[in-house]
């Protein structure tokens, strides 16, 4: 900056010269910290930036270091673009944390209740994260009666274990006349012995049942009854 006095006939001219120094503005820049639960997506990173003179902008970017798995990542601010040359920034990194998910095992119950003797399948099941494994197969599920199926996902760095558990119900099959061969009439006279009928399968039915005679000590007709047990069961009268 140069200053100057005219010269006049009473005194001389003068000049003086300055320099003025206009120095960077130090700010600071601070990456703020986030964080997210695993397998989400994750959020918007921000930074704090100081106040700037008049209408000074900077051009940010904020960034993080790649990594999906649980832990903490740097996050990082930046200039991008053309530089402001009036500031000289310091930049604080951030933290940015993914932490541990929860998890759960949802369990299809549309086939927990079948009859003997029906396709026997195990309920599906599937889990917010990992791999769904069940205690039971088809070969456990033979009898009739109810049984405990328990499905798990094992517990990772990555998100939790989880349990379900469902009943499974098979129940036991209705016995009919048609699983049997006719029984023959029998007559006797009273006072004879009379022969007791044993019921039998007809050729391909299987079952497992009980009988008894009704009727079989007096005069007039004797019934054979039936009762199914085991993975059998009601009464039928032959």
């Amino acid at each position: 900056v140069t200053y100057t006095v005219k010269d006049t006939e009473n005194y001389e001219g003068a000049t003086a010269t300055v320099e003025v120094i206009i120095s960077k503005k130090a700010i600071t820049v601070t990456a703020n910290s986030a964080n997210k639960v695993y397998g989400k997506t994750d959020p918007a990173l921000t930074c704090t930036v100081p106040t700037l003179v008049g209408e000074d902008t900077l051009s940010l970017e904020v960034t993080r270091v790649a990594g999906e798995n649980v832990g903490e990542y740097d996050i990082t601010v930046s200039e991008k673009g053309t530089a402001n040359s009036n500031y000289d920034i310091t930049f604080v990194k951030g933290t940015f944390t993914i932490t541990k998910a929860t998890n759960s095992i949802t369990v299809d119950t549309t086939l927990i209740e079948v009859t003997y003797g029906d396709v026997i399948t195990l309920p599906t099941a599937k889990s917010t994260f990992g791999e769904v494994t069940c205690d039971k197969t088809v070969a456990d599920l033979v009898n009739a009666g109810t049984y405990t199926v328990t499905y798990t996902v094992k517990d990772t760095e990555n998100y939790e274990g989880a349990t379900a558990t469902v009943s499974v119900t098979i129940k036991a099959k209705n016995i009919t006349s048609s699983m049997f061969n006719e029984i023959s009439d029998v007559e006797v006279e009273k006072g004879n012995v009379l022969g007791t009928p044993v019921p039998t399968l007809v050729s391909g039915a299987n079952a497992t049942f009980t009988y008894s005679y009704e009727g079989n000590t007096d005069l007039g007709p004797a019934i054979v009854i039936v009762t199914g047990t085991g993975n059998y069961t009601g009464t039928i009268e032959l």
